[in-house]
């Protein structure tokens, strides 16, 4: 994962906040996992990032389930991707080590079809509130040569942000605009390197930049802004 820079930056607001950007590799990189990714029939893959400002390691239970489906998943980590059954699940997130009844946050009514690859992001901030966003993890009509990629904006404290394409500095050009808090956009690109720009005051200057390398074709990446902290 390449480094990020962040200043201090708000939208739409005279309180500063801080805003970082995490990419996250997705399928098919997945079928590597060691987690024991089979792709076996009627079965989802799913996996969980852990991006909740101030939550410590946490534990993933689906449909009040005793054994946790993850465990002690820290602060900016993901978790490998798991094969599931097909179906709809009511997820919870309780701190670890603990139970489903100690959730701290809910998703009810996740719908996971048979062969598909998503990644659940739990985000935002513990006394400010938690949310999940699912993330389609599908390669369909990828081309080997061009790379997915999800951009979420998860900074809880961050208004509306436009997304520069700065590759070129001479030729800056805009990706995404006026996106909101909890947004979620697909855009595919050529395979190369990139350097994002991230402006949150509506100016055209970036107030965050950020620099992808160069990455495989045929594959999907998660993209999050979001808002810096540690778990307590």
């Amino acid at each position: 994962m390449a480094a990020s820079r962040s200043r201090n930056i708000a939208r739409g607001t005279a309180v500063p906040a801080t805003m970082a950007v995490r990419i996250f590799a997705a399928s098919p990189s997945r079928l590597e996992d060691t987690t024991g990714t089979t792709g076996t029939a009627g079965t989802a893959a799913l996996r969980v990032v852990h991006l909740g400002v101030n939550v410590p390691g946490v534990d993933i239970f689906a449909n009040d389930g005793m054994d946790a489906l993850v465990s002690g998943l820290e602060y900016q980590v993901a978790a490998g991707y798991l094969d599931v059954p097909e179906g709809t699940y009511d997820i919870d997130i309780a701190v670890s080590p603990g139970t489903a009844a100690d959730s701290v946050l809910a998703a009810d009514g996740v719908a996971l079809a048979a062969g598909s690859t998503s990644t659940a992001v739990a985000y935002g901030e513990l006394s400010a509130g938690l949310a999940v966003a699912l993330l389609d993890d599908s390669t369909d009509g990828l081309d080997a040569d061009s790379i997915r990629v999800n951009v979420m904006h998860g900074a809880y404290d961050v208004g509306q942000v436009d997304i520069w394409n700065i590759t070129d500095a001479s030729a800056p050009a805009p990706l995404l605009e006026n996106v909101d808090f909890m947004a979620v956009a697909t855009v595919d690109l050529p395979v190369g390197a990139y350097e994002l720009g991230f402006d949150a005051n509506d100016d055209g200057v970036p107030d965050l930049t950020y620099s992808i390398p160069e990455l495989p074709g045929g594959a999907v990446y998660e993209v999050i802004a979001t808002s810096e902290g540690f778990p307590s």
